[in-house]
């Protein structure tokens, strides 16, 4: 009987939690477009294929805001194409990473191709608001400036810079997985923050195509566990939690 009654009791207080976590809600539009166009090259009339992929969420946030108001705005820039004649290609997409009630996190990505560049261009960025405090989400916000942490070997306690040591950990990965070049200099420089992208289990940094890597590399993104960076967070936040 207490069995049965605490399971009523954990049933009734996860269903008011979940009742009154206000987070984001999501609507999907998707535009899957392959139609024939005309173009004029050289006074000559010319067929082209023109293909437009686009995966839309119409964000709803909790409470209004301005911020939440450009918020979607930019959102809906980054995904929906401008389309015209000397627009041949265009594909985007967007992940949700955090939407707790407290935290949002999204990140987007488009590439698009005009009729007579080289190649195509591919961009990334990501999203990360605190929707209580209404404010965006940067990476000294959940990293330490600096720390003072035991080093075993020597017995003591060092001075490190979360910045510093977190970038080597990207530089070796960027090398080891995406197998890409790094321009050192731009990579090193101390006003070089990376994006990042907040999800359930870790942090996802984000490189911009042309951004510290050559454009061959195009966009791309590094993943790594909070549990790797826990010596890294500032003293008033705990990513564990999650």
């Amino acid at each position: 009987m207490r069995k049965a009654t605490f399971i009523l009791l954990f049933f009734l207080f996860g269903f008011a939690f979940a009742k009154n976590t206000k987070i984001v809600k999501i609507n999907e539009v998707v535009l899957d477009i392959k139609r024939d166009i005309e173009i004029t090259v050289d006074n000559k009339i010319k067929k082209e294929k023109q293909i437009i992929k686009a995966q839309i969420p119409l964000l709803t946030f909790p409470y209004k805001n301005k911020l939440f108001d450009n918020i979607k705005k930019q959102v809906y820039q980054y995904l929906i194409p401008v389309v015209d004649n000397s627009l041949l290609e265009f594909n985007s997409k967007y992940e949700v990473g955090i939407n707790n009630g407290r935290i949002f996190s999204i990140k987007l990505y488009s590439y698009e191709y005009y009729l007579g560049a080289a190649h195509g261009n591919s961009d990334m960025t990501a999203i990360n608001i605190d929707l209580k405090c209404k404010r965006f989400i940067r990476f000294f916000d959940i990293f330490a400036e600096k720390k003072h942490i035991y080093d075993e070997k020597t017995k003591t306690y060092k001075e490190i810079f979360p910045l510093e040591e977190i970038k080597k950990i990207l530089k070796e990965k960027i090398q080891e997985e995406e197998k890409c070049e790094i321009f050192e200099e731009e990579f090193d420089k101390c006003s070089y923050i990376p994006q990042i992208f907040l999800k359930e289990k870790g942090v996802e940094f984000i490189f911009p195509k042309y951004e510290v890597t050559p454009g061959v590399c195009d966009s791309f993104s590094i993943e790594i566990p909070y549990e790797n960076l826990k010596t890294y967070f500032r003293e008033d936040i705990d990513f564990l939690k999650f």
